[in-house]
């Protein structure tokens, strides 16, 4: 497998041309200096995602160009290296083309991020499978938790306490029989997580647990709120996302629907933007 998919990049590697003419242009003139958002906005138009680290761009229906998220115009690369409303820096979205583009990575996680076919010498872009974008109530049918929640807030919270249940746990690598043995105690982490919450823990920005289940009348409808993270760690392919998300320290935030799509290629919900670093 490893070799057939080197071979497959050594192929495409040789044979740029078989991605059009206008990624020939994009890679010959951001070779030589040229802003590589600027020039991918006139070449490609117009982009169809924007993450924290990246923009995307379509490169015809089956590609797409993954470019650095930094402004157009700017004094110095110093003012790069400042961290954007988002928490990034230059270095941090370059990181997130590096690691996205790493053949071990890809190899490691192929369930989960995209497979790239190019890559900028500096890492300012790379070139990757086209994923359909997913929209929340896709994702949330998908999760199987349609019913339980009511607005995008809580599914954001409820992110937050899913992925803090993987990295608690440390359940990254381990075997299926271990996994499925760990979610057994769930519940109770859901219960001890809620008695620990109050008003004093925050597990989104400026959000506590209380203020985002907006404390229910009845200890029923307090632990529904808690069937939502519940039901995302129980979801296997899903789970897998949250596992690799916490070892590699991918912030939670980032699991959102605008940053989630379904390959092309596996049929599988992949990450878009890693937001490593």
């Amino acid at each position: 497998m490893k070799l057939l998919f080197e071979n497959w990049k050594k192929y495409i590697k040789e044979n740029v041309e078989y991605f059009g003419a206008d990624f020939v242009d994009y890679k010959n003139r951001t070779a030589t200096g040229e802003h590589p958002v600027t020039t991918a906005k006139e070449l490609f138009g117009s982009p169809i995602g924007k993450g924290s680290t990246r923009i995307v761009f379509a490169v015809g229906t089956e590609f797409v160009l993954k470019v650095i998220n930094i402004p157009e115009q700017y004094s110095d690369e110093a003012e790069l290296e400042k961290p954007d409303l988002t928490g990034f820096t230059k270095s941090h979205k370059l990181k997130a083309n590096e690691y996205e583009s790493d053949l071990k990575m890809q190899m490691q996680y192929s369930e989960i991020f995209p497979r790239t076919f190019e890559t900028a010498e500096d890492s300012s872009w790379i070139l990757a499978e086209r994923v359909q974008p997913i929209k929340y109530a896709e994702l949330f049918d998908r999760l199987g938790i349609t019913e339980l929640v009511k607005s995008k807030e809580r599914y954001k919270l409820a992110i937050e306490v899913a992925y803090q249940f993987m990295k608690d746990r440390n359940l990254h690598g381990k075997s299926d029989t271990y996994i499925s043995q760990m979610l057994k105690e769930v519940d109770s982490y859901m219960a001890d997580t809620y008695k620990n919450a109050t008003q004093t823990m925050t597990l989104a920005p400026h959000k506590t647990l209380s203020d985002t289940i907006k404390e229910p009348q009845n200890q029923t409808e307090k632990f529904n709120f808690f069937e939502i993270p519940k039901r995302m760690l129980q979801n296997t392919e899903f789970s897998k996302i949250l596992s690799t998300a916490a070892f590699l320290e991918i912030p939670a935030r980032e699991l959102k629907a605008g940053n989630l799509g379904i390959s092309t290629l596996s049929g599988k919900l992949v990450i878009l933007d890693t937001s490593l670093w």
